[in-house]
């Protein structure tokens, strides 16, 4: 199977054990390997066009490197679909352990220094865009990862904290 992943961090890994192209009986005895191949290279076609099924990344693979904007004002120069309220999703890419049927970008990362390191840099990246969301209404605050709540207490508690000190200047 030959699929483009330059806009992906890593290929599913649903195929990453089985090569579908040698059709290799053995793997799938009971089916028919011919139709089965016809059927998940179009399935997967259809999947990678524009949202890879469950192979979720930050930043969103639609914003490669070479094509994003240079500027916090150009990131921000699109009208909302509502306009003068934004929504915040904050990535945290840690976990107690990496499961084999995630897709998520995500660390298992033990020392608290690099959880704090993390934090800090997002608080200020937070500051960054603080003037640029001046007078607009947050509706929503999404934590995502990983798993947030690896974070300790005091870090979730920092990072909330610095989210209304930056949107309420």
């Amino acid at each position: 199977m030959n699929l483009d992943y330059q806009y992906f961090n890593r290929p599913p890994r649903s195929i990453k054990s089985l090569d579908l192209n040698k059709g290799d009986e053995s793997v799938l005895p009971i089916y028919n390997v011919a139709g089965m191949i016809e059927r998940l290279n179009d399935l997967l076609g259809l999947q990678n066009d524009f949202y890879p099924c469950f192979d979720w990344t930050f930043p969103p693979p639609i914003f490669s490197p070479a094509s994003g904007p240079c500027l916090v004002e150009e990131l921000f120069s699109e009208k909302s679909i509502t306009p003068g309220r934004f929504s915040i999703y904050l990535h945290i890419p840690f976990c107690e352990s990496i499961c084999k049927h995630c897709y998520y970008t995500a660390f298992s990362i033990k020392d608290p220094k690099y959880l704090r390191r993390y934090t800090d840099y997002l608080i200020k990246e937070m500051y960054m865009y603080s003037n640029i969301l001046d007078n607009q209404t947050c509706e929503s605050i999404y934590l995502g990862g990983g798993t947030p709540t690896y974070l300790p207490n005091n870090l979730l508690e920092m990072i909330l904290t610095n989210i209304h000190n930056a949107l309420n200047r």
